[in-house]
């Protein structure tokens, strides 16, 4: 086997390690392959989320930053391949930034993630949670609301076969799209995120002192919650504020 194919292999080895969560293996061996080839984007992406996962943060971003630097110049790199694009390194940049309360410096990264991908809901997100830590409520609810209208417009799902919209075409003489609502909640209730984000919301909006709008955030954040899933703390909060209202009155 020549050198180029062994390296290959081995490339491909250690990236497959850090996917299976062998995270001391994987960085035993990107050691050794960023030392011969130190314009590998994906290759300082997985050390910085090895590292990231063993707790070593120092590697982690110094790898991740270096990933950024090269990420211009790699043409080798797959459009596809989410894992590698500008605002995912960012976001993982961000939330360690965020992990070790480094909250300017999180503020600081993310806000280039935005840049690379104004439809990453999840940057938005750890944006706000940045504002929020630092007690920025404002911003913080701005950036968390920025993440709300994205996970929004990334679920919806455009029905344009329905009979509905077949009769609406027929009647106008265009052709037109509904928003399929049945379809977009079950996206919204796929994961936890989106009722994560309503919970932290509704943190907000309480030390806002807007019981109201805390109320409706809590409510949301339950009816999208998915099966399995704990509400109890939202459920217990609305409860306890709905109690509140009934004995001012």
């Amino acid at each position: 086997m020549d050198k180029n194919s062994y390296w290959s292999r081995n490339r491909e080895k250690a990236i497959e390690l850090a996917k299976n969560q062998h995270f001391k293996e994987a960085l035993v061996m990107l050691f050794d392959l960023t030392e011969s080839n130190k314009e590998d984007s994906e290759l300082f992406v997985s050390m910085g989320y090895c590292a990231g996962a063993i707790g070593d943060y120092g590697l982690a971003i110094s790898s991740y930053l270096k990933a950024l630097e090269l990420l211009p110049k790699d043409q080798a790199i797959d459009p596809k391949n989410k894992a590698i694009d500008a605002a995912t390194i960012c976001l993982n940049l961000g939330e360690i930034y965020l992990r070790n309360k480094n909250y300017t410096e999180a503020i600081e990264i993310l806000e280039i993630g935005t840049k690379h991908n104004p439809k990453d809901a999840n940057v938005y997100n750890a944006m706000g949670s940045a504002y929020h830590s630092l007690g920025d409520l404002d911003m913080g609810l701005e950036y968390y609301l920025s993440a709300r209208m994205t996970m929004l417009t990334n679920s919806a799902r455009w029905d344009k076969e329905s009979d509905r919209v077949k009769d609406l075409n027929m009647m106008t003489g265009h052709k037109g799209i509904m928003l399929n609502l049945d379809k977009s909640h079950s996206i919204l209730r796929s994961n936890p995120d989106y009722s994560i984000l309503m919970r932290n919301i509704a943190l907000i909006y309480l030390k806002l002192s807007d019981l109201e709008k805390t109320k409706d955030a809590l409510q949301e954040s339950i009816d999208f919650t998915p099966e399995g899933f704990d509400f109890r703390e939202q459920q217990e909060a609305l409860d306890q504020l709905k109690s509140m209202e009934e004995n001012d009155k």
